[in-house]
């Protein structure tokens, strides 16, 4: 089961998880909000909902285990797609940005994915901090490898594998492509990928993987 903990747990309704959900969730600002999807299975997580007003939408089928921090800040967003699957994912958003995930995405273990570096870097020369914070927006049907890290700023397009021990910190906006790599850079084109073991997908399967908005 889900426990409910924090000076503004009141405010999350212990309804707003099902019978599949356990972990803990720690309400620290007021006004947060959190939804839930059908069928969704939230495994061992931990959420803490710090700031004001913040959004935490998860679609229907969608299987997370992993960690999930809105930290301070207000009116920010982190939204995951139905059927989509997370199997040990660290999520941080952060400084006013939000994070997007579509649907029947696959993460696989020991990713995080960050809209802030948390400390700033500073230009000596002009007193400038340049590691901006950025929205993250990542499409339908990605496959995420292994302890990838997906930076502030970066937008992944529909159909794509970002390969394990990957560093993504440059927007990916090809469909049907492998990126890998530190950073991660495109490394084949035309591929689609499926969750299943096949041989060989039929000319709709692979037309559906790379539409998959369709």
């Amino acid at each position: 089961m889900i426990s409910i903990e924090g000076p503004h747990a009141s405010e999350i309704p212990p309804e707003a998880f099902g019978r599949s959900c356990s972990g803990r969730v720690v309400v620290r600002g007021p006004g947060n909000r959190v939804e839930i999807g059908k069928n969704c299975k939230l495994k061992a997580v931990q959420i803490d909902l710090r700031g004001k007003n913040n959004r935490l939408i998860i679609g229907d089928d969608v299987l997370y285990r992993g960690h999930i921090l809105i930290a301070s800040g207000s009116n920010q967003t982190i939204r995951i797609g139905a059927r989509s699957t997370f199997q040990n994912v660290y999520l941080l958003c952060s400084e006013g940005r939000n994070i997007t995930i579509g649907e029947e995405c696959m993460f696989s273990r020991e990713i995080e994915v960050r809209t802030t570096d948390a400390h700033s870097v500073i230009d000596v020369a002009t007193g400038q901090r340049i590691n901006a914070p950025g929205d993250i927006t990542i499409g339908d049907h990605v496959w995420v490898g292994l302890r990838t890290i997906i930076q502030p700023d970066v937008h992944i397009a529909d159909d794509v594998i970002v390969g394990a021990l990957s560093f993504v910190s440059r927007s990916i906006e090809e469909s049907s492509v492998v990126a890998a790599g530190v950073p991660a850079e495109i490394k084949k084109r035309g591929v689609t990928w499926d969750r299943r073991r096949v041989c060989e997908l039929s000319p709709d399967e692979r037309w559906l993987n790379s539409h998959p908005e369709t």
